[in-house]
């Protein structure tokens, strides 16, 4: 998070933002490059439209211990997929669309949730073709919780 706030406090993160959500116009953000407009509203070929949508979110200890620390993980499982493989593990989230829009500001939240409930780090499932509003939710926690580097720990 500290290499998002100086990124933040230097506008190179607005930048960033600006330049990834313009991506969505003509989108090219998966393998398939359909260049439908998901900024109107279209979805791709991978079904996702302009929001995110997050089929499930959680506190995840199960992984090996050098990619969850000490506490475990926090998992972000984002909904559909741009791959459609055959042997899939998460084939209801991926194949079957479950899971539900999400808001920038509810992605702030899920992030803050799994923070709170003592997560080493937050995983993110599927996150390709989202990768714009992942950084427009950075960005907004940077705006949020603007901390010193001192107190990042």
């Amino acid at each position: 998070m500290a290499v998002c706030l100086g990124l933040c406090r230097s506008g190179k993160l607005k930048q960033r933002v600006d330049a990834s959500v313009s991506l969505l116009g003509k989108c090219c953000l998966c393998p398939h490059g359909c260049g439908l407009n998901r900024l109107a509203g279209d979805a791709g070929k991978c079904c996702t439209y302009r929001q995110a949508a997050v089929s499930r979110y959680g506190h995840h200890p199960g992984e090996e211990a050098p990619l969850v620390g000490r506490d475990g993980s926090g998992s972000v499982f984002f909904a559909d997929c741009n791959l459609s493989c055959l042997f899939c593990r998460n084939h209801h989230i991926s194949h079957l669309g479950e899971g539900h829009k999400v808001t920038k500001q509810e992605l702030v939240y899920i992030m803050l949730w799994l923070q709170v409930r003592g997560c080493h780090n937050i995983k993110l499932a599927s996150p390709t073709r989202v990768f714009p509003q992942i950084l427009e939710t950075l960005q907004l926690l940077a705006k949020q919780f603007p901390v010193t580097r001192t107190s990042i720990s």
